[in-house]
């Protein structure tokens, strides 16, 4: 089976919208899921960068935080892998496109101004409380279980 760049981030996408009732079972970090994609581009950056370490697709994924032009108040966060930008919460934004699987993503350039580029910490799980951590552990299993579903049928 030829790997599908594309068609592995619209199983990301599909996977945390199949989740959000599940996800407003859980408490605090995870349960943000819920009101997917809204406010959720912190979370989802990092479990996408999660299923791409543990699968062996992509070692090194990096997470951008962008500042919105028209309003600095407003931060956004977004993947940069396998030499494309991939972003699953675009739409919470007006005129925001559904998923972001490209090599340069013009909506990101004029919607944003880079603040940060980071590398993807495996260990990630460390930076929140442990019920907040058992709650993403849970998640991110439905989370892995749906996308290597999606990636079969």
């Amino acid at each position: 089976m030829r790997f599908s760049k594309i068609r592995l981030v619209e199983s990301f996408r599909a996977s945390f919208e199949r989740q959000k009732e599940y996800a407003s079972e859980l408490r605090a970090a995870a349960g943000k899921f819920s009101c997917f994609p809204n406010n959720c581009c912190d979370f989802s950056s990092l479990l996408i960068c999660n299923y791409l370490v543990r699968k062996n697709i992509f070692n090194y994924p990096k997470i951008i935080v962008g500042q919105m032009r028209e309003d600095p108040a407003v931060r956004h966060e977004w993947v940069r892998a396998l030499g494309l930008t991939i972003d699953v919460t675009a739409d919470q934004f007006d005129r925001g496109p559904r998923i972001v699987c490209k090599r340069h993503s013009r909506w990101h350039l004029y919607q944003f101004s880079v603040l940060e580029t980071r590398n993807f910490n495996p260990d990630f799980l460390n930076d929140f409380h442990e019920y907040e951590a058992d709650d993403l552990l849970l998640y991110y299993r439905e989370f892995e279980l749906k996308v290597d579903q999606l990636q079969v049928t």
